[in-house]
């Protein structure tokens, strides 16, 4: 178990204490892209906002299905969902609309689906649909069930749509399909987490827990088992940045690539939900051990911190979440990380990233400057302020009498930091061994002017070394074979006031 230390570096705000109000029946299920956010309810009805869900201005509401929404999607241009329509039997519809053609259509009552597809067709099942993925491009569409079978569809916003792959679970009581995630030239496929102990079974190839296809491989590639062990429904996300996907367990977080296991990360607890930001970001929901409220928590598991903790009220559990990568924009600056958390009783909550700024006054506040350096970095920071955040960090540390790390901090900053701001620091003749360290480093930057020469080489004739003293004279280097630049003629004068006639 990995220990974090916790900041506050997102903000939540309540969209909605209840959303069934405003949509007209209980929300099931909901999506995020860019700015928009769609929900699904439990009358087959679909509300979607290019803003905010609650904003009337920019809302528009249309009924998508006879039953309850299942799953809700946003895939470039289009807007996915499956639910339920009555008939002679019931069967599970994938449908899917332009956002355009939504946002366009004042009368949404009216609006018909671009296109329909009857998965009863192809998986003669009465069980739930219970993932559903588009591949970044919409070239395809995947669907899983309850009884453990997925739909891979081609070309699937087209009247011509083929299944490309029916997979059928090979083991003889399957488990039910729990995420689907399109990467790069793959699709991963998890299935709900058996109780089924590996290591006392007979025939661990019945497992099928964690499992990839490859897409180029054409009709019929088969699964390649990366793990045994599955994962609950909403503990597995799909990171874009890495080509990985994240699953959660109660005992850590573990990452796969379409070819191998990855890394793992202690973090223990219940999960009930995860998902992906930008920046090293995951959001994890999770039961709390001590009073078992869901929790909700951000981590930096690179920088080892909680940007984020929050726990739900008392009987509130998660229902869905659905996060946005804040990506780079046109100014190629990097957009705030959004999540959206829809709860069982209908609460619609936002967290927001805030911005660096904000972060890095915080950290300051705290003295906390070595994170700051680390964040700032990871944040593409201009390198002036960076630097600037070394010297301020050297402050702090010679204020509390470590002298040696602080001049540590503003050898950093060598060629932003005016270097007179440190040798004041440094003239007692307590401090000299620090001084030089400094001067040294200033040499061999290049930044070192005739009065920097003169002092560091009275600083060696003072401390008595001698052979720094040769080493800096006769060899024009230093140890780490460095050439250092000096003003020979102001070292002569220094050297022969000093006494050393021998040079």
């Amino acid at each position: 178990q990995m220990q974090f230390r916790r900041f506050i570096f997102f903000e939540k705000e309540t969209l909605s204490e209840n959303l069934e109000p405003e949509t007209g029946a209980k929300p099931t299920c909901l999506t995020c892209q860019d700015t928009s956010i769609a929900v699904g309810d439990e009358s087959g009805s679909i509300t979607i906002s290019s803003n905010k869900i609650h904003d009337k201005k920019n809302v528009a509401q249309f009924k998508a299905f006879q039953e309850k929404v299942d799953a809700v999607l946003i895939s470039g241009r289009f807007l996915w969902a499956a639910g339920s329509e009555m008939g002679e039997k019931l069967s599970t519809f994938i449908k899917v609309w332009s956002l355009q053609s939504i946002y366009n259509l004042r009368n949404t009552s009216q609006l018909a689906p671009n296109l329909s597809i009857d998965t009863g067709t192809s998986h003669n099942s009465r069980t739930a649909l219970t993932a559903l993925a588009c591949s970044m491009e919409n070239e395809f569409l995947a669907c899983g069930f309850a009884d453990g079978h997925v739909l891979i569809y081609r070309s699937p916003t087209t009247e011509s749509q083929t299944i490309v792959q029916y997979i059928k679970p090979t083991s003889s009581s399957p488990s039910g399909i729990s995420g689907l995630f399109f990467g790069s030239g793959c699709l991963f496929i998890c299935r709900e987490e058996s109780s089924f102990d590996p290591t006392k079974a007979e025939k661990v190839d019945d497992l099928e827990g964690i499992s990839s296809i490859d897409l180029k491989a054409g009709l019929g590639a088969e699964p390649f088992l990366l793990d045994e062990r599955g994962c609950a429904h909403g503990c597995a996300t799909y990171n874009s940045s890495t080509n990985e996907i994240m699953v959660g367990r109660s005992d850590g977080v573990y990452f796969y690539s379409a070819e191998d296991r990855g890394g793992a990360v202690g973090i223990e607890g219940e999960k009930k939900a995860v998902g992906m930001l930008s920046g090293g970001y995951i959001l994890i929901a999770s039961i709390d051990s001590k009073n078992r409220r869901t929790a909700i928590d951000i981590y930096d598991i690179k920088n080892k911190f909680i940007a984020f903790h929050w726990q739900l009220p008392e009987g509130s559990s998660i229902a869905s979440i659905s996060c946005r990568e804040g990506k780079a924009n046109s100014n190629e600056e990097r957009e705030k990380n959004l999540a959206y958390v829809l709860t069982n009783q209908g609460s619609l909550l936002l967290l927001k990233e805030k911005d660096i700024t904000s972060k890095l006054e915080l950290l300051y506040r705290k003295n906390l400057y070595p994170i700051a350096i680390m964040l700032a970095n990871a944040s593409d920071y201009d390198i002036g302020l960076i630097m600037e955040i070394y010297r301020m960090y050297g402050d702090h540390l010679y204020r509390k009498g470590d002298l040696e790390n602080a001049v540590k901090q503003y050898i950093s900053a060598i060629g932003y930091l005016e270097p007179s701001y440190v040798v004041q620091r440094y003239l007692d003749a307590q401090h000299i061994s620090y001084l030089t360290l400094y001067l040294e480093a200033l040499h061999s930057a290049g930044k070192a002017s005739a009065d920097h020469t003169t002092l560091l080489l009275n600083c060696y004739a003072k401390l008595k070394d001698d052979k720094k003293l040769d080493d800096f004279v006769k060899e024009g280097c230093r140890s780490d074979g460095k050439f250092v630049r000096f003003d020979v003629e102001t070292a002569l004068k220094v050297l022969k006031s000093a006494g050393y006639n021998d040079h």
